[in-house]
């Protein structure tokens, strides 16, 4: 039997559950020799087979009913919760087990039997339930979870089993330029014998053919920790920011040993048995399995410069909710404020997002983390102004063209005051919503010149990518086909001299190489009321790249001009976006705030 059976199959119980789970209980039916069939149910999640709880009888306190996992407790549950099943380890055989949750949301306390034994918090989680499994009895395994929400258990719910020998904790450290991986297992002996360990490298496609297994043996006393260190040659490709990753994975197996079996010899003598020295160790050769491990593994690529960085409760969600939002924004990498999960690293990976990762200060973490090669080890150091949208507001005046610092003793009134040229009171209702797309403006213009590699460092503050216009900017400048105009400021002084510098992302196979059609980069700059100050058309590489720079002299009133740009091939345009340019005289935010 494997090492690891899933456990999906649990019973949601509490004050009140919501009608919807209750009454598809109640709809199911048994067929005739389920009952038999339920003990195998239990230990092997068989989907087919209906479960054999039963809804609470009458006058019972609290309701349950079935409930699958990995999944979030319902919105609509409140109060303290519970998900429960049984656990029949009699028929499992081994000498040591641990629950693994991959990665499990909210908190509370864990229950065998009615008697708790552990707690947990947002997180991975691990349970040791050897002395369950050599009772050899039948048990009730529950999660109880206070009334925090959201509350559930997001990854895979593995009940893992060792005989004889265990692997208690293995890494995997990848050398990209030999495309080798370093493995490191830590062994423990649960009896004494002899054992052997093998680590099979597989190449993304899942094939093995051309790989050769690396095999050590070793005798291990009872209790005894052995750690094994081998190096792999391993393929795959470096890490792409924004491509899928299909990662490479070493399986690792533990086996007891046992001696090899020599040729019987023929009565006709064609097989002659040879005597083996004493001081000659018989060969072994795999007897039964002890334990299994798969290890996702890859080699990391160059990590973009510029990110957007996560709250601590966004990295808790859902790992594939998460990766698919961040994915529509075309988001090459994020920041992580904690220590990812295995699942959503796994994720992340796949995806082709790239995780800065807040470098962890335990070592275990760090090497867990290390072998994900979405995930860079950074130190990101914090920053105090990037909530304010009175700073992003003022910043527009300088953007890529002459940065300025900020001046410590200025109040938001101020920053204000200087943009818009008079006072303003910052908490009325108008100011807020003019700031609000100020602030989406600011980060359109920040995530064009990361695009553009003019710029490093966070796009937005933490958690704001999900508010609407900054989810809409950031989607637009990293959108894969784009014509990226960037000004050297996002607000201008009248009469100043106006520039914009226009690079093309032109992914492969977007564009046909055979078309007669020629691609063409435009940029416009209009009045409101359409009047053109200025235009260039250029002829456009089909690989992209640098295109031209847009130049004129800017009105000598304040008005809001528009900055559009398209990709164009033939009469068809391929992409187009724009962005408001604001030209003021006595502050150079002075038309935002006109009304």
């Amino acid at each position: 039997m494997s090492p690891s059976v899933p456990l999906s199959r649990w019973r949601l119980t509490g004050p009140s559950l919501p009608e919807r789970l209750i009454e598809r209980e109640r709809q199911a039916f048994s067929l005739p020799g389920a009952q038999a069939l339920a003990d195998f149910a239990a230990l092997l999640d068989d989907e087919s087979v209906p479960s054999s709880d039963r809804l609470p009888a009458q006058g019972e306190e609290k309701p349950s009913a079935p409930f699958r996992l990995p999944a979030l407790l319902p919105e609509d549950m409140p109060g303290a919760a519970a998900l429960s099943r049984e656990l029949r380890l009699g028929g499992l055989s081994g000498d040591h087990a641990a629950l693994h949750v991959d990665l499990l949301l909210g908190r509370g306390g864990v229950y065998l039997d009615d008697e708790r034994v552990a707690s947990f918090r947002d997180g991975p989680f691990s349970l040791d339930l050897t002395p369950a499994l050599l009772s050899g009895r039948t048990h009730t395994l529950s999660f109880r979870f206070d009334a925090t929400r959201p509350a559930g258990m997001l990854g895979g719910v593995l009940l893992r089993t060792a005989r004889c020998a265990r692997i208690r904790r293995a890494a995997l450290v990848p050398h990209a330029a030999s495309r080798t991986m370093t493995v490191r297992v830590a062994i423990q002996g649960l009896c004494a014998g002899n054992y052997l360990l093998r680590a099979q490298p597989c190449p993304p496609a899942g094939a093995a053919e051309g790989l050769a297994a690396r095999d050590v043996s070793l005798r291990l006393a009872k209790g005894e920790t052995r750690v094994v260190e081998l190096t792999l040659s391993v393929p795959g490709e470096r890490f792409v920011p924004g491509e899928p990753y299909a990662a490479p994975v070493v399986k690792l197996s533990l086996w007891q040993t046992r001696p090899a079996l020599r040729p019987a010899a023929s009565k006709r003598g064609f097989w002659r048995r040879k005597a083996t020295p004493s001081s000659v160790p018989p060969r072994l050769r795999p007897g039964a399995l002890c334990d299994a491990v798969p290890l996702m593994g890859g080699y990391p690529g160059d990590a973009p410069r510029a990110f957007v960085p996560l709250t601590a409760r966004e990295c808790l969600l859902p790992p594939d909710e998460l990766v698919s939002r961040i994915r529509e924004l075309h988001c090459p990498a994020v920041l992580l404020p904690v220590p990812a999960a295995d699942l959503l690293a796994r994720e992340l990976t796949r995806a082709g997002v790239c995780a800065l990762q807040k470098t962890p200060r335990d070592e275990q973490t760090r090497e867990r983390l290390a072998r994900f090669p979405c995930i860079t080890l950074v130190d990101v150091p914090k920053r105090d102004d990037e909530l304010s949208d009175e700073v992003s507001a003022w910043r527009l005046s300088s953007m890529t063209g002459a940065p300025r610092r900020l001046d410590p003793g200025l109040t938001p009134a101020d920053l204000l005051c200087e943009a818009a040229g008079r006072e303003l009171d910052p908490s009325a209702d108008g100011t807020r919503a003019v700031l609000s797309w100020l602030r989406a403006l600011s980060v359109r213009l920040c995530a064009e010149a990361a695009r553009q590699g003019r710029v490093d460092g966070p796009l937005c503050a933490p958690g704001e990518w999900n508010q609407p216009d900054i989810a809409e900017a950031l989607k637009t400048a990293f959108a894969p086909l784009h014509l990226s105009a960037l000004p050297q400021r996002g607000a201008w002084w009248t009469r100043s001299r106006f520039s914009a510098v226009l690079h093309a992302f032109v992914p492969p196979g977007s564009v046909p190489e055979d078309s007669p059609e020629t691609l063409l980069a435009e940029a416009l700059l209009e009045t409101d009321e359409g009047e053109l100050l200025a235009r260039l058309c250029i002829p456009c590489p089909l690989a992209g790249g640098e295109v031209g720079v847009l130049e004129t002299t800017l009105p000598t009133v304040p008005c809001v001009l528009t900055l559009s740009s398209r990709l164009l091939l033939g009469d068809a345009v391929l992409e187009q976006s724009a962005l408001p340019v604001y030209v003021g005289e006595r502050g150079v935010l002075e038309a935002a705030f006109a009304s």
